[in-house]
């Protein structure tokens, strides 16, 4: 009740309204909440950009508004899979990243272009890719002769180790050991730095013997100069593997920019824009050089906005009413809807935000003590703040 109390009791204070008419006045609001003005997120973008051309920079001839993206996402993937396929590199990271081929990739798109900042950014160094991969051949080449040389012997010692307690019988089973054996001897008698190692393989490192040794037998891990070359092995795979992922992101960003390009150049031949455009379309304004004018056009359009379901917005909805309602001497509070309030304010543990969302989340949690006194304001009017 303190929040409600608060800014009950202050505007009785510094106003010359009567408790007697607040009272009143509370009550018709809560009558007439209905007859409010109810948008989606982009049917209020829509509005601003209708009727606030100048402002935000739109053309009088709204461009027509796909109910669908679907089509125009297929064609332009299916155009970037084209452009790339041909080059084995890329065709074979296409594949990793989009196993279900053109279609996955246009299932992926809308996600892809929609936020300004794309994470994490490309790698600017240039690996070398030969000496990356020569490293995993002169490595596998050193496990087969390792596993020639001391393989019998190694396992038969872990096989015993097992038997005789001194390694946890939870973390080394002899069931998969014997299938190891066999990938082992497949693996030595052609090492290729194509081949894909055996899940356990890490199993035999000198560090993991060691974590899987019972702690009254420390000084009795198995040990063998073919852990050392696994250990290796493992390293000059991840090698590989760092720079797919590097070589990887570098593609996901250069298709990015080619999409967005794209999709700009064929909305602009074919006069059509979708939902998300209608939300850029707002938020580029609030950047741009109108952005003051549009603000204070905005704000005396709307007295207040109350978003419901704030969870489900994005970072850019979220700057839109942050920008107009929530910022400067004209601020208005962007309420919340009280029965989500408790979901709201969870984005700390249960929703990946930026930094300044997180510190605008905690003002808000600061400025509301007791989130059950948002409802009060709307439910109940304090009887005691009132004076009655």
């Amino acid at each position: 009740m303190l929040l409600t109390r608060a800014v009950l009791a202050t505007h009785l204070a510094t106003g010359t309204e009567t408790p007697a008419a607040l009272r009143r006045r509370l009550q018709q609001a809560v009558e007439e909440i209905d007859l409010a003005a109810v948008f989606t997120i982009h049917g209020f973008c829509a509005r601003v950009l209708r009727e606030h051309a100048l402002e935000s920079g739109q053309a009088f001839a709204a461009p027509e508004l796909l109910a669908n993206d679907r089509e125009l996402l297929g064609e332009v993937a299916a155009d970037l899979w084209r452009q790339r396929a041909a080059d084995a590199a890329m065709a074979e990271d296409l594949i990793a990243l989009w196993s279900g081929g053109p279609e996955a990739l246009a299932s992926d798109l809308r996600a892809l272009v929609r936020h300004p900042t794309l994470l994490p950014a490309a790698a600017t160094t240039n690996d070398d890719s030969a000496a990356l991969l020569q490293a995993v051949q002169d490595a596998s080449t050193a496990v087969a002769a390792a596993f020639q040389a001391h393989g019998s012997a190694f396992f038969d010692t872990i096989m015993a180790a097992i038997d005789g307690g001194i390694l946890s019988k939870v973390s080394y089973k002899p069931e998969w050991l014997t299938a190891l054996w066999y990938w082992f001897d497949s693996f030595a008698a052609a090492p290729s730095m194509h081949a894909t190692p055996h899940a356990k393989l890490i199993k035999l490192t000198a560090a993991e013997l060691a974590a899987g040794t019972n702690k009254k037998f420390v000084d009795r891990t198995p040990a063998s100069p073919l852990s050392h070359e696994i250990d290796g092995y493992l390293t000059a795979l991840a090698g590989v593997e760092a720079w797919r992922s590097r070589r990887r992101i570098r593609l996901l960003h250069a298709l990015r920019e080619d999409a967005i390009a794209r999709l700009a150049l064929l909305k602009r031949q074919r006069r059509v824009q979708t939902y998300d455009d209608l939300v850029d379309g707002v938020a580029h304004a609030l950047e741009g050089a109108q952005a003051q004018a549009l603000v204070t056009r905005l704000r005396a359009q709307y007295a207040i906005a109350l978003v419901d379901e704030f969870q489900d917005t994005d970072d850019r909805q979220w700057a839109i009413f942050s920008n107009v309602f929530g910022e400067g001497p004209l601020a208005r509070a962007a309420g919340l809807e009280p029965a989500h309030a408790e979901i709201t304010f969870r984005a700390e543990n249960d929703i990946a935000v930026d930094g300044d969302t997180a510190v605008q989340v905690r003002k808000l949690l600061d400025m509301l003590e007791d989130l059950d006194d948002v409802q009060d304001v709307y439910s109940n009017v304090d009887q005691a703040a009132l004076g009655a």
